[in-house]
């Protein structure tokens, strides 16, 4: 008989970000729990960084959070991170930050050297020149001396990171929330907007503010300001002050409301991102049946994929439309898909 009290206990799943923020990856988490909720008791998370809005929510579905009280580069926050792993002693430590990110797989392994490491890479990050060869040196290290396995998002990031850094890497494809809104508050919502503004069509901007993100060129789009009311969803946390004057424009609303809210107020989404790996905003927009606006740049995979047209809202953009098969793209888009390859790659059996 075994001795290995692992063997006797579900697995315990140690989820490792930087700033808990309502960002694409926290949110699949949240999805994932609200799909599952006996999943709840196996999570535990733990934030980099002093600022974490959204762990309160996470918390509230019964995953346990604690704080590093500072970022993946500051000793003392590394020296929590190790006493934290010999105390709680996960079975799978699943590593979502860039930052550091060899510190923390190395100290991973040497606190629990049985556990299973799980690197996701959630975003774009070819490299040139001296950080090119920095982070290839760090993959290949990851992935042959410390025995992580390296999951993308999508197909697409998962051939980047391939022809980029020369390992070929599995995916695992983001999810979307297809949690239904509070209908009162639409039913609110949708009162005060007509009331205020007419019957004018609504363009959707959903996420937090980053450079990435993009945000500034729908905001100061004169032409589509002049047609199109545009809804932001989204934490100002970071934005260039420009970003924020222009947020005061009165054809631009900003709510504090759950995006799924947000999906049901508007006619169409625009993701105006310059990088992205598989935003979560597209997927969710996608699943409910909604066109979504995408920069020609970085839509390609998208346009490639979906039924799509030359945008005749905003020029240079594509339109993903209403997808034929809404069906079959829930499902592929769901948690429920998304909790079963995650406990394929967990186990080892994927």
């Amino acid at each position: 008989m075994s001795n290995n009290p692992r063997q006797f206990r579900d697995p315990i799943i140690l989820q490792v970000f930087s700033e808990i923020r309502k960002s694409g990856a926290e949110r699949m988490l949240h999805s994932a729990i609200k799909a599952r909720p006996k999943l709840a008791s196996r999570i535990l998370i733990i934030g980099f960084g002093e600022n974490h809005p959204y762990a309160s929510e996470l918390s509230n579905l019964g995953m346990k959070f604690m704080s590093m009280e500072g970022n993946a580069k500051s000793l003392f926050a590394l020296i929590n991170y190790a006493k934290y792993l010999r105390t709680n002693n996960p079975d799978v430590i699943h590593i979502h930050i860039e930052q550091a990110f060899i510190l923390l797989v190395c100290i991973a392994r040497i606190v629990n050297p049985r556990s299973t490491i799980v690197r996701t890479i959630h975003g774009d990050h070819r490299q040139s020149g001296y950080l090119y060869v920095r982070r290839r040196v760090m993959m290949n290290l990851a992935i042959r001396l410390f025995r992580v396995r390296w999951i993308a998002c999508s197909s697409y990031i998962a051939s980047i990171e391939t022809k980029t850094y020369g390992s070929k890497i599995d995916f695992v494809e983001n999810w979307a929330s297809v949690e239904n809104p509070n209908n009162e508050k639409v039913l609110e919502l949708d009162a005060a907007i007509d009331l205020n503004f007419g019957s004018r069509k609504r363009l959707l901007l959903i996420g937090n503010c980053d450079r990435n993100k993009n945000h500034l060129e729908i905001l100061s789009n004169e032409s589509v300001l002049e047609k199109y009311l545009v809804i932001h969803i989204g934490s100002t946390h970071g934005a260039e002050a420009e970003e924020i004057r222009l947020l005061s424009d009165p054809r631009i609303i900003t709510l504090d409301v759950e995006p799924s809210i947000g999906y049901e107020l508007c006619d169409a989404v625009v993701v105006p991102s310059i990088k992205e790996a598989m935003s979560v905003v597209v997927l969710e927009s996608l699943v409910r049946g909604k066109e979504v606006l995408v920069t020609r740049e970085w839509g390609s995979w998208w346009t490639s994929n979906f039924d799509s047209a030359p945008s005749e809202i905003i020029p240079g953009y594509w339109a993903l439309k209403e997808q034929k098969n809404l069906k079959s793209l829930r499902y592929r888009f769901s948690p429920m898909r998304g909790i079963t390859q995650y406990a394929q790659v967990y186990s080892g059996k994927r």
